[in-house]
């Protein structure tokens, strides 16, 4: 077992210890076989890097001829194949082949060893064969040595079966990757003797693993033989042979998924010759059935499949809907017909004129530059024409000259002026848009920007041409946006649409332009903050655009397609499914407007197959995803070769193919969608450039199915080289800053955990998390108003400052770690208080930069704070610049940056500070232990801790603490009935000492800690599932007394969120301490309290009068604006009232006085002179279960507004117990030796006053769901 293992270990590596050099060779071979051993069994891979080395010392030792080094060249050649098998690595590969050959040469004929030497000889062969093609001989090599150790494995030898598989693996391997383009009789000639080979195999099997095993592989040659010769029989019986293996298999068996995908995968194949439903419905059963097992380690697997499988692989939960075949009487979406082409008839019309117009210029009869601006604008439009079909518009430098020509010719105050410069716009945007992903274009836009703009100062406000004006500056702005320009670009966009929009009436003939422009412009603010009412107007306008009367048809489709997008655009974030259902109604409209010839045809079913992709994600009707397929399938097939919508409907039909590969388990599906990624981005080239938007969402697409691909469990998974392609797809989406962050952020998140996972020590796993960190406080900036920087927090960033530190822990970078966890974890506070940041220091060297930070950073918190933060991001660039212009002020670099552990370190100066660390991508857990300033952390592994466990005991604490069994009722200030649960305490005994023993204990051993009668303070700062855990009521509570063991014997415990809590500044002194103390016996539509007066009654017993200020008490009713207006005065508040945590959006969690008291009401406080915060209410500390590590919770928005000490709830209290822990509370806070301040509270004794009160609680008998849910927070 483990633990003899490990004792066998460390008893040889002592031993080895003591050996002088030339002695070592037996206790190196005996340590690294049985490191070896532990890594088979425990899969960490330190123990074979361990086992490599001491066996290449072993090897090393003996010289050539020697008797032991035979088994010596074996066991290294063992181990480094091993190596290879988790990290795919090439020298893992050619280094054993050079021992085996010269462990064959001591092999011969009859020698006992030698078939061992062949077996793994051909198995290292025939992988550097499937490592990259190496070279055929390696192929023919290993296929030599497998026939050559099957007829030294004559029947009845044991090995023989095995002998047998190898050989037959070896030729279905040649098939696969050398005879697709071989003739037919040769392909079919290799997979019948594959097939005759397991035959006898299977014949042979004497285990129900091996059964198993032989009919799978022989179910896969047969398979593949009956693509060569199309034989039904072949497939039925590749059926009937893994139905038969997968029944052999117990459920949990690690074989099993193997053998049901690949029966998964032979259903599809003989659904598509048959199109019998029972097959797809089989198919898509077991398949649901597969990604529904708990992902379990496999020896076989890579190091990489291993890590990232069981967080990275789709997986369906038992009650997820499967997808539905066919509805009944529902008819198939059609595309109506194409209109009539009248394209080349006007074209050549166009041409006539254009040679015309050339002869007109070329005679100089005409005012020269109007001719040049008629000859410009025909051939302008023959560009615009062109750039419909997807061609370069090859004249338009023509253009851009002849309209310079024209200006030059009309300077200031030229009545022309205005026109000139919007038509040499006009020409500059359009080369823009037919190159924009060039090098250079920006220059285009610059250009464009500067016409317009002193077009707009020449026209005055009723000139004919502003309206254009504004419309054209407003899209060219909103097209730098979209290129990587700043936030501000898209709100004058918006500005200048609306300005446009207000000179063109309902009768304009450009109304409608000018709608689309401002609902385009609006949906990109969206999308970038996910703003709902920017969707809502977008909608509102292109209604309007599709039912003005009298518009041009070309008007009438544009409308409809924007339409279109903005209703799917908007189920984003609704999730109304009739957004949708409209949406491709929207969508059918205009198609029978188009043309064949007109690519913006395809480009509109493109845009319905991608809608009708997304109603299937709600609503599971296969139909929807097989007819978007079919009509991407026809767009991509319509667009001329090279166009410039190409990427965009190969990257939605690779979606599409890749999503129903999920859904059913089609691995041609999957296949499908790798190769058109690969082929459309090799044609353009596009991933190449280092900056470059057009190839991102194809790239996302193809790194997203090269690991669904890598993560299959048939054999066509745990392909290193899929993983390693991922890597390069995600890496190239990092290196763009041109994509919205939003998608760059997902992107790089999947690089992060890929790198990590493939990391060969080089670092590139923790490179790649620091970037992806960097990226969180511009993914919810301090432009957004709280809800949307809220929502923007929720865009996959869950748990990744866990998954950098522990990456970090395991490189032993503890320093590191810690500040992934600070900068990562506590983004949505740390966002606020950066405008809070006090600037004495600043003011000494530069009172006017300190002034305006002031003066800026109030105005953006203000904004936030209103919801209008869409009027803010001007300020939001400004704070930016300001930061920038601080920064180079000496010693002023890192003002407002990250904290860096050095000065992270402080916070240790009060006590010890315990970082537990949860990560969910290797299901590690850690402590970090800080115990003193600049002292290097203390890292300890909670080795009986998993993350697994702790979401285990999690939901636990959760049952436990919301149970509503019969028993003893009382009433709870969450205002609901509290009922304390009959036998809750039997289970609350064992999570409280799953938790001494796997987590606290191991923290207090590594720290020396004793019990005490005066135990000293500690820190707790909980990550991820640790959030909602109870550390500080931990112990052992069965048994005899001498065997219990309780944290609280040992340290008193406080939380923090982030180690900042702990650095904020001193607090401001006040000459008098006030103290505040509001209750709410009976709030609006709430059970009444009626412990809350008593409770009242027991603080005035305790704190002086001359102190106290009360509000909830006849003539002084709680009103929030009354409480509100004296928070600022008051050192030391006290609320005893109902309170109430929202799960769904924790910033309206709420304390109920006589109207709610919100946490972003509270999030506007500023109060100079706080100290201390009682919440005598319920839940006051439960944070948001889908952001543990944000402390989205009343308790930490007081933190933030300034308290320095917090005494909060995890769950519902009972109101009787308000006041006995008020009581005992208070009674040790003013407890003080100098009889001039009896009554008058001492703040830094609040974590000692809580740990008195709660310990009177539990010695007075209460349930542990009583006296546990009191917790301390802060200093």
């Amino acid at each position: 077992n483990a633990a003899e293992l490990d004792d066998r270990i460390a008893d040889l590596q002592g031993t080895l210890n003591r050996l002088p050099p030339g002695s070592r060779f037996t206790v190196l071979t005996d340590l690294g076989l049985t490191l070896k051993s532990r890594f088979a069994s425990l899969g960490q891979l330190a123990d074979l890097e361990e086992s490599i080395s001491n066996l290449q010392e072993a090897v090393q030792l003996l010289p050539l001829g020697h008797v032991d080094r035979l088994s010596a060249l074996l066991n290294v050649s063992s181990a480094l194949f091993a190596r290879y098998k988790e990290l795919r690595r090439l020298p893992d590969l050619t280094d054993p082949i050079a021992f085996l050959r010269e462990a064959l040469g001591l092999t011969p004929t009859s020698h006992p060893s030698r078939p061992t030497v062949l077996t793994l000889l051909a198995h290292v062969l025939c992988s550097r064969y499937q490592w990259g093609h190496y070279s055929g001989n390696d192929l023919l090599e290993a296929l030599s040595c497998y026939r050559e150790v099957l007829a030294l494995h004559t029947a009845p030898h044991p090995e023989r079966r095995q002998s047998l598989t190898y050989l037959a693996l070896a030729i279905y391997t040649q098939f696969r990757t050398k005879n697709n383009n071989a003739d037919h009789k040769s392909a079919v000639s290799q997979l019948d003797e594959a097939v005759a080979l397991l035959r006898d195999a299977t014949e042979l099997s004497t285990s129900v693993e091996d059964q198993a095993s032989s009919m799978s592989h022989l179910a896969l040659c047969l398979k593949a033989r009956s693509q060569c010769t199309e034989s039904q029989v072949d497939l039925d019986e590749a059926v009937t042979l893994l139905e038969g293996a997968t029944s052999l298999l117990p459920k949990q068996h690690i074989d099993r998924p193997f053998a049901m995908t690949n029966l998964v995968n032979i259903l599809h194949a003989r659904y598509a010759q048959t199109k019998h439903e029972d097959d797809l419905f089989r198919a898509i059963t077991l398949h649901f059935e597969t990604l529904s097992l708990s992902p379990r380690r496999h020896s076989g697997h890579s190091y990489a499949f291993t890590i990232l499988e069981p967080v990275l692989r789709v997986r369906f939960q038992p009650n997820r809907p499967r997808p539905v075949l066919s509805l009944p009487n529902e008819s198939p979406l059609e595309l109506p017909p194409a209109s009539t082409d009248c394209e080349s008839t006007e074209q050549g019309r166009v041409d006539s004129k254009v040679q015309s117009l050339r002869d007109v210029l070329a005679s100089a009869s005409a005012e020269r530059a109007t001719a040049l601006t008629d000859l410009a604008l025909l051939i302008h439009k023959q560009c615009l024409q062109q750039m419909k079909s997807g061609e370069y518009p090859s004249e338009i430098t023509e253009t851009i000259s002849l309209l310079q020509e024209a200006l030059d010719l009309r300077p200031v105050p030229h009545i022309e002026r205005p026109f000139s410069l919007l038509n040499l716009s006009l020409a500059w945007y359009t080369e823009y848009e037919a190159a924009r992903f060039a090098p250079g274009m920006s220059f285009n836009l610059e250009q464009v920007e500067i016409m317009l703009r002193e077009a707009l100062e020449l026209e005055s406000e009723d000139h004919l041409l502003r309206g254009p004006t504004l419309d054209a500056l407003a899209v060219a702005l909103h097209a730098r946006f979209r290129n990587g320009g700043k936030p501000l670009d898209l709100d004058e966009a918006i500005l200048l649409n609306r300005e446009a929009l207000s000179l063109r009436t309902k009768a304009h003939s450009k109304r409608v332009e000018t709608l689309i422009h401002l609902a385009q412009t609006l949906q990109s603010r969206g999308e970038r903050s996910r703003q709902i009412p920017d969707f809502d107007e977008a909608v509102k306008l292109l209604k309007e655009a599709v039912t003005l009367p009298g518009k041009i048809a070309e008007e009438k489709k544009g409308a409809h397609r924007e339409l279109a997008l903005a209703l799917r655009s908007r189920f984003d974030l609704t999730r109304k499914v009739s957004d949708l259902d409209e949406a491709i109604a929207s969508f059918m409209d205009p198609l029978a407007l188009y043309s064949d010839s007109e690519p913006d045809r395809c480009g509109v079913i493109n845009d319905l197959a991608v809608t009708l992709r997304t109603r299937y994600k709600a609503t599971y009707h296969l139909q929807d995803l097989d007819i978007a397929i079919d009509f991407q399938r026809k767009a991509l097939a319509a667009l001329p070769e090279y166009h410039l919508d190409t990427l965009a409907l190969a990257t939605g039909l690779a979606d599409a193919l890749s999503l129903r590969a999920e859904e059913t388990g089609r691995l041609m599906d999957l296949d499908e969608a790798i190769l058109l990624c690969q082929d459309t981005l090799l044609m353009y080239r596009h991933h190449h450039s280092r900056d470059n938007a057009v190839g991102c969402p194809m790239l996302e697409t193809l790194g997203r199915a090269l690991l669904s691909r890598f993560l299959r469990a048939d054999d066509a998974g745990d392909d290193i080289n899929d993983c390693s392609q991922a890597q390069e797809a995600f890496d190239s989406i990092e290196q763009s800053v041109s994509i919205p962050l939003s998608q760059r952020f997902i992107a790089v998140r999947m690089l992060a955990r890929v790198s990590d996972a493939m990391d060969d020590g080089h670092g590139l796993g923790l490179q790649t998390y620091r970037a992806t960190i960097k990226l969180l406080p511009l993914l919810a900036g301090v432009g957004m108003d709280l809800a949307a920087r809220q929502r923007a927090l929720m865009l996959d960033t869950n748990g990744l400052a866990c998954e950098a530190a522990s990456c970090a822990i395991r490189q032993r970078k503890y320093e590191a770690a810690l500040e992934f966890i600070e900068t990562g974890r506590g983004v949505f506070w740390s966002q606020a208080l950066q405008l809070r940041t006090p600037v004495d220091h600043l003011q000494a060297v530069d009172p006017d930069l300190a002034q305006k930070l002031r003066d800026v950073s109030r105005a953006l918190e203000a904004g936030a704070l209103r919801d209008q933060a869409v009027h803010y991001r001007k300020l939001d660039v400004d704070l930016e610049e300001l930061l920038d212009e601080i920064r180079q002020l000496d010693g002023f670099h890192d003002f407002m940056e990250p904290k860096r552990f050095s000065s992270l370190s402080e916070a240790a100066k009060h006590g010890p500070i315990v970082v537990l660390n949860a990560s969910s991508f290797r299901s590690d857990c850690d402590a970090l232990v800080l115990t003193d300033v600049n002292k290097a952390p203390m890292h300890v592994p909670l080795r009986s801790c998993s993350y697994k466990l702790a979401q285990q005991l999690v939901r636990q604490m959760r049952l436990l603490s919301g149970t509503s069994l019969p028993a003893v009722r009382g009433a709870d200030r969450s205002g609901v009935p509290y009922e304390v649960a009959k036998g809750s305490d039997a289970m609350f005994r064992k999570v409280l000492g799953i938790l001494w023993k796997a987590v606290v204990r191991p923290v207090l051993g590594a720290l020396g800690m004793m019990k005490s009668g005066s135990p000293p303070r500690i820190w707790w700062l909980p990550t991820g599932p640790f959030t909602s855990l109870p550390l500080h009521a931990a112990g052992i509570f069965d048994g005899p007394d001498d065997q219990r063991e309780f944290i609280g014997d040992y340290v008193v415990s406080s939380y923090i969120p982030t180690m900042n809590a702990l650095l904020a500044p001193p607090e401001s002194t006040s000459t008098t301490l006030k103290m505040l103390a509001v209750i709410q016996p009976n709030a609006p539509g709430q059970r009444p309290l009626k412990a809350t007066e008593e409770e009242l009654s027991r603080i005035e017993g305790r704190v002086s009068s001359s102190a106290l200020q009360t509000f909830g008490v006849p003539g002084r009713p709680a009103h929030v604006k009354d409480v509100v207006a004296h928070l600022p005065t008051a050192s030391i508040v006290h609320f005893a009232c109902h309170g109430i945590q929202n799960p769904y959006n924790p910033l309206d969690s709420a304390l109920l006085l006589e109207e709610q008291l919100k946490v972003t009401r509270l999030m506007e406080l500023q109060i100079p002179h706080a100290s201390l915060v009682f919440l005598s209410a319920c839940q006051t500390a439960m944070g948001d279960e889908r952001l543990p590590d944000e402390a989205i919770h009343l308790a930490a928005t007081l933190l933030f507004a300034g308290y320095r000490s917090a005494v909060a709830t995890l769950w519902s209290i009972q109101d009787e117990d308000g006041p006995t822990v008020a009581d005992s509370f208070y009674e040790h806070l003013t407890r003080n030796r100098e009889e001039s301040t009896q009554g008058i509270p001492q703040v830094s004794r609040a974590a000692y006053a809580l740990h008195a009160a709660v310990a009177k609680l539990r010695d007075d008998g209460c349930s542990f769901v009583r006296w546990i849910p009191f917790i301390h927070m802060g200093l």
